[in-house]
């Protein structure tokens, strides 16, 4: 009996470390999409966005310190950097945090979805997602009665790191509109490219540009979690009835 209860000890001790070793990532914003940097854990997120991601952080406390570009009145090429958050911020283990700075400078979590990671026949790529997927969606007949597929792991992750790391969000978004029009990819893939643009604008035109290379039409609803308002969801609803 004493063996049973080590045994079970041990493989729910290692259950645990396993979880727990799993990566999160965190998208981060001001309440009015202004312009800021970062600093988490002493480590200098240098590039100013509307919208910050920060892949691989391991769960726990990390403290995070917020820096608001603020433009000079007396000189528009002229700015000042002000701190407007300071703080611990909990990550739990393999999930995807969206949080806000709010306008009385608190961090606010709006929403947290689990990191799921799926295998493909994609060469042994992960493609990891923050909506689950199923395995039908990789794989979608056309009507030459042959299948196509979403952009692998790898490619897809390159495609984010580039998004990010351009400044303006019309730039992002005509990266975006130049992978989708090259590639096939997922309702899921398509919220995710959605949740790296700032403006509702841009989300929009986004989600009905990709709607006719997606290979899982049917849940093509996933992307109405990216949208603020509800008239965009409506918008884009009336342009796939059209059949745009």
């Amino acid at each position: 009996m004493k063996k049973l209860i080590l045994t079970l000890a041990i493989v729910f001790s290692f259950i645990a470390v396993k979880s727990n070793n799993k990566l999160s990532e965190l998208n981060l914003k001001l309440y009015d999409n202004a312009i800021f940097s970062i600093m988490i854990d002493n480590i200098s997120y240098n590039t100013y966005s509307s919208v910050i991601n920060v892949p691989n952080l391991k769960s726990g406390n990390h403290f995070l310190k917020v820096f608001r570009n603020i433009p000079a009145f007396y000189n528009p090429y002229a700015s000042q950097i002000k701190t407007v958050y300071a703080g611990y911020v909990f990550i739990p283990a393999g999930y995807k945090i969206n949080a806000v700075i709010d306008n009385l400078c608190r961090y606010t979590e709006i929403s947290k979805l689990p990191i799921k990671h799926h295998v493909g026949n994609h060469g042994n790529n992960y493609y990891i997602s923050n909506y689950e997927v199923d395995e039908d969606d990789y794989y979608a007949a056309n009507s030459y009665g042959t299948y196509n597929s979403c952009m692998n792991g790898a490619s897809f992750m390159q495609l984010k790191s580039v998004i990010n790391n351009s400044s303006f969000d019309s730039s992002k978004l005509k990266i975006a509109k130049q992978a989708v029009s090259t590639n096939f990819v997922s309702s899921e893939q398509v919220a995710e490219l959605m949740s790296l643009l700032s403006f509702e604008s841009s989300k929009l035109e986004l989600a009905k540009f990709a709607h006719k290379n997606t290979i899982n039409k049917n849940k093509y609803f996933l992307v109405n979690n990216e949208f603020n308002f509800s008239s965009s969801i409506e918008e884009l609803n009336k342009f796939i009835a059209c059949g745009y």
